[in-house]
């Protein structure tokens, strides 16, 4: 089992995994609410805010070292 200054490769893949499954997830979401139901309301924009904190945090957290 490699110690923890050898697992960047796992972290850097369980962070792009959830990247791209938040960012498909936030987009659905934002499509269905804009183009189909007409009705972006304020749980939709906390849902944005959300996923843009989500990246800003991770991408700061993983250039961090």
């Amino acid at each position: 089992m490699a110690g923890p200054e050898g697992r960047g490769y796992e972290v850097m893949g369980v962070f792009l995994l959830f990247l791209a499954l938040t960012t498909i997830s936030c987009a659905l979401r934002v499509y269905c609410r804009v183009y189909i139901q007409k009705a972006f309301g304020w749980d939709d924009r906390f849902a944005v805010l959300s996923w843009v904190s989500e990246l800003w945090i991770n991408f700061y957290e993983t250039s961090r070292n």
